[in-house]
């Protein structure tokens, strides 16, 4: 299994050569680690419906996510900056 920093810099790559804007994107994409967010999310709605004994009002739910999203989005820039 390769690890991330090898993926973003293939043996291929020669400096100053040309490289795709999507293969580009694509890995800092990975970088924010979009499938590790989802599952917090999912544990989180989870959490919330066994809370509630039942299904938690819209509003609450869409703010509770949308701010797990959030924080997960600063934190990766906080990172960024900080490093």
């Amino acid at each position: 299994m390769k690890s991330t920093l090898s993926r973003l810099a293939p043996e291929s790559c020669t400096p100053g050569a040309p490289t795709e804007n999507a293969s580009v994107f694509a890995s800092y994409f990975e970088l924010t680690k979009p499938r590790i967010i989802v599952l917090l999310l999912v544990t989180t709605l989870a959490a919330m419906v066994m809370a509630a004994r039942g299904i938690p009002s819209l509003w609450l739910t869409f703010w509770t996510l949308l701010g797990g999203l959030t924080s997960a989005v600063f934190a990766r820039l906080d990172r960024d900056a900080t490093a």
